[in-house]
């Protein structure tokens, strides 16, 4: 990330983080209850991009789970979000 970003203060801008580092983010990784929640308030103000991941539980089941990752053309507007959260004190 930035240098100049400060530190996340919720997990909503921890994700957000993440994102504008490069790295993809899943339910499987991060295992908030409120995982889904964030990740689609932050969708309304900026597009995430996903992938399909598909998979074979220990039983032999197929199933599937969303990777998001950030495209490069929303970072700029991922960066500037980034800044109002972490500026925003955190509810409690």
């Amino acid at each position: 990330m930035n240098q100049s970003l400060p530190p996340p203060n919720s997990i909503k801008s921890f994700l957000l983080s993440e994102l504008i580092k490069g790295h993809t983010i899943s339910e499987k990784t991060q295992n908030w209850n409120s995982f889904r929640s964030r990740l689609s308030e932050l969708n309304q103000k900026i597009t995430i991009s996903f992938k399909w991941v598909e998979f074979k539980n220990s039983f032999g089941h197929p199933g599937r789970y969303r990777v998001h990752f950030l495209e490069e053309t929303e970072k700029e507007k991922a960066i500037e979000l980034y800044k109002k959260l972490v500026e925003t004190p955190v509810k409690l």
